[in-house]
């Protein structure tokens, strides 16, 4: 497999298609195919795409994400939801 933008074949992993070098040096002409990429690993394993910014949200401040997680959701991490205006997941308690 060879590198769609300078042809080179020695890639990072099938999945990215993008070698090492492109991925340092060129990360802005990258990242659109990278970021496309990410999502569909995500939502193959029923994860958010993005990081949850629900203007009615409940804020989730355990890590830098700082999702705002809207009733029934997850967030980003797939751990911590949203269930009936409370925060539930990653603990004994939830």
């Amino acid at each position: 497999m060879t590198c769609p933008l300078c042809g080179r074949e020695r890639i990072i992993a099938g999945s990215i298609g993008y070698c090492v070098d492109c991925v340092r040096e060129r990360f802005e002409e990258v990242w659109p195919g990278v970021r496309e990429i990410h999502r569909r690993s995500r939502r193959a394993f029923g994860l958010p795409e993005e990081v949850p910014r629900a203007e009615d949200g409940i804020p989730c401040n355990i890590c830098v994400n700082q999702c705002r997680i809207p009733e029934g959701g997850t967030g980003y991490c797939g751990i911590r939801r949203n269930i009936g205006g409370r925060l539930v997941g990653g603990t004994r308690e939830g």
